[in-house]
């Protein structure tokens, strides 16, 4: 029982703290849309210039390009056109950083987001993109400026993967415009924002309340959280007349939740309504109306823009 009452106050005090800073969260919203609109596209390109990613596939999947990225680098030291021997320590880094924000480690983000948009930086320099590097060291600058005050980083400009453009192979009709990738990152980010601050944090409410032990930590994974959710549901629910639904919903917000951090763009513009609705409609399963009420205004603000 001691354990137990000693954990509790540690999640506690984690909590209290993350509320003081008034940062991790926001910076968190800040470090993904800096990677989905400058560090991803750069990435795609520059592995699509040497054959490395499928062409005909028009993900930005950060976590795969940094794998195809760190093996290469480590059978050639020489793959990249400009190398030095930070070369891997750059590429891990960049790799813990897409970790984190995919998986809710925030004590890792508080502790080190300024080396992980560093190592940001210096990837990019390695993949030939200078103009995103410059934008990404100014979104560093920005928030070191701002280091006391709330965040307000905006991303206010975004590096184009070469598919847009039928540089590549020749677009298709189904295939996106400049208009609609722009629309599709934008729908991205809002849709990190509302899984971090507002469903996750009801999931992770969810199963502290529920679990005799609980993890002495401030990780917030909405993927671990939902596949135990899931489990849940078909152990315990499955006599509700809504047992079928519920479990849709909690399907479609873990599709959605992939989507985003797989960079599924295309996906991601088809289907982000039933993807916000499905966070709207789980919040108010878990009995969190005023969080779906925040994500619902986030949607319906997208939904008045588009």
């Amino acid at each position: 029982m001691a354990n137990n009452r000693n954990c509790n106050r540690a999640i506690s005090k984690g909590f209290n703290q993350l509320k003081k800073k008034d940062r991790t969260l926001d910076l968190a919203c800040v470090l993904f849309a800096t990677m989905t609109a400058y560090f991803g596209p750069c990435l795609w390109n520059f592995l699509s210039r040497k054959n490395l990613v499928d062409k005909t596939v028009k993900q930005l999947d950060v976590y795969n390009m940094l794998k195809v990225m760190i093996a290469e680098r480590k059978n050639d030291p020489n793959f990249f056109s400009i190398s030095g021997p930070c070369d891997p320590y750059n590429l891990e880094t960049s790799m813990a950083a897409r970790h984190a924000l995919a998986h809710g480690y925030y004590d890792n983000i508080s502790n080190h987001w300024m080396s992980y948009l560093m190592a940001w930086i210096e990837v990019l320099r390695l993949v030939n993109a200078p103009n995103a590097a410059a934008k990404v060291k100014n979104v560093l600058d920005e928030l070191i400026l701002k280091k006391n005050n709330p965040l307000e980083v905006q991303v206010t400009s975004l590096s184009a993967p070469r598919f847009l453009t039928g540089e590549i192979i020749p677009q298709l009709p189904s295939d996106m415009n400049n208009t609609e990738y722009i629309k599709a990152t934008k729908i991205m980010v809002k849709l990190y924002r509302c899984l971090t601050k507002y469903l996750g944090l009801t999931l992770r409410d969810r199963y502290l309340r529920n679990q005799s032990k609980s993890r002495c930590d401030s990780e917030i994974d909405p993927q671990t959280l939902l596949f135990d959710l899931l489990d849940e549901w078909h152990n315990n629910h499955q006599t509700n007349p809504t047992y079928q639904a519920d479990l849709a919903t909690i399907q479609t917000a873990k599709e959605g939740r992939n989507k985003i951090f797989h960079g599924e763009i295309l996906m991601t513009l088809q289907n982000w309504n039933f993807y916000f609705v499905s966070f709207i409609d789980l919040c108010n399963l878990l009995h969190a109306r005023p969080t779906a009420e925040k994500i619902a205004e986030v949607h319906n603000q997208l939904a008045s823009e588009n």
